[in-house]
């Protein structure tokens, strides 16, 4: 009988613990939302008409400074989330605070760089981001301005891509607004995603991503061939947002608007192939489009907030 105990139990837990705190730092940097910050700068880049080989640089600062601004922001959040999110990274102890300072602050770094290494007027964009990111994590996310503030990170994320082509951009900088509002209204629905919210901001949400539709459209003009080139990708935007938004409008309930936001946090991808097929054609929206494909299975294993 003896020789049926044995340390096997301590063994595997000892094989595990490694690929759970890998796992922990992977949910860290949110991989799903990952996704929608490169096809920010993608959908930017199509535009512009930019470098190709500026674009891989581009994406990786975009990726960086969005990673390094969800590290930070459960950084900043620890204390909060033991009580609200106890399952979180941090709130397990499965990354320290320490480290997820140092990471989130290489990875901004390494954002900045990255967006010097392409153009003097890209890295400035990404100081920015940087800024915006910190101003959000560190002090806005709970104030009036808070939904500004992040929707402004992804909206100089898409001009970091419309930069690449900088003589074009006193004709492009305007796409940028769509971001910033899309984005501001679903930081503000996300408010209530913990305990639950009233019909407020849905109700907001719903009017932003109104004006973000109708933005599209007069952005293409007079011209009939340019708006039905959006049309596929708006009817997309609005089959994938509206419904959840919708049932979050009726009943606020926290797991209402947690699927709310994260149909909303993936969509923006197709906001993105919404921009570009307007200016390069319905095969280059329809590619940034496979990306949410990408980001949805990640956000099924992963939490995208």
């Amino acid at each position: 009988m003896d020789l049926i105990t044995t340390p096997t139990p301590a063994k595997v837990h000892s094989d595990i613990a490694p690929l759970t705190h890998l796992g922990a730092y992977v949910r860290l940097v949110r991989p799903a939302n990952l996704v929608t910050a490169a096809a920010d700068v993608i959908a930017g880049s199509l535009v512009s008409g930019g470098k190709s080989e500026a674009l891989g640089w581009l994406i990786g600062a975009s990726v960086c400074l969005y990673a390094g601004g969800v590290v930070l922001n459960d950084y900043f959040d620890r204390d909060l989330d033991s009580v609200e999110r106890p399952e979180r990274p941090l709130p397990q102890g499965l990354v320290s605070a320490r480290t997820a300072a140092f990471l989130g602050g290489l990875l901004l770094s390494s954002g900045v760089a990255s967006g010097f290494y392409v153009s003097t007027i890209t890295g400035v964009i990404a100081v920015c981001i940087a800024i915006a990111v910190l101003l959000y994590d560190s002090v806005a996310k709970d104030q009036s301005l808070g939904p500004v503030v992040m929707g402004t990170c992804r909206a100089l994320n898409l001009l970091m891509g419309l930069a690449t082509a900088p003589a074009l951009l006193g004709h492009t900088w305007l796409l940028m607004l769509l971001p910033l509002a899309y984005i501001s209204g679903v930081t503000l629905l996300s408010r209530g995603e913990v305990f639950g919210g009233s019909r407020t901001g849905s109700a907001a949400m719903l009017v932003l991503l109104s004006f973000v539709v109708a933005g599209i459209v007069v952005m293409q003009g007079v011209s009939v061939e340019r708006w039905l080139r959006v049309f596929p990708f708006i009817a997309l935007l609005l089959l994938k947002v509206l419904p959840p938004l919708w049932r979050a409008y009726r009943r606020p309930e926290a797991a209402q608007i947690r699927a709310a936001v994260h149909a909303g946090v993936v969509s923006l991808i197709v906001l993105d192939a919404a921009i570009a097929a307007g200016y390069v054609g319905v095969v280059y929206g329809a590619a940034i489009v496979s990306l949410s494909v990408v980001a949805m299975e990640l956000g099924r294993i992963f939490p995208v907030t």
